[in-house]
């Protein structure tokens, strides 16, 4: 068993991204709390799939040896939804604004 600590790391408001050196396969974790279906992860700018670590952190699985970054982006499931359904609302809602304050016409 080998500990290889991550490098590099960059925390923005939804991201933790952070580079690893890895001297061959196994489990890179963030000891951050998991929370399903919440999270992205991305592994040298590809997607890849979470895993549960010791019941209350977030992993990635690495298949070789050599240098990887990793990028966890927080995206609640339903997020994309709530965006759109909040484009459809700001769209109707100007469209209201703009049927209302039309000028009136002349009788």
């Amino acid at each position: 068993r080998t500990v290889a600590p991550a490098t590099n790391y960059r925390l923005t408001e939804n991201t933790t991204a952070f580079a690893v050196r890895a001297t061959g396969p196994g489990v890179v974790v963030l000891t951050e709390a998991w929370w399903p279906d919440s999270f992205r992860v991305d592994v040298n700018g590809r997607p890849a799939s979470i895993v549960r670590v010791n019941h209350a952190f977030k992993g990635v699985l690495i298949e070789d040896a050599g240098d990887y970054r990793i990028t966890f982006s927080y995206w609640p499931r339903h997020f994309t939804r709530y965006l759109m359904l909040s484009a459809i609302g700001a769209v109707l809602a100007i469209g209201s604004l703009l049927i209302a304050l039309r000028p009136a016409r002349p009788a």
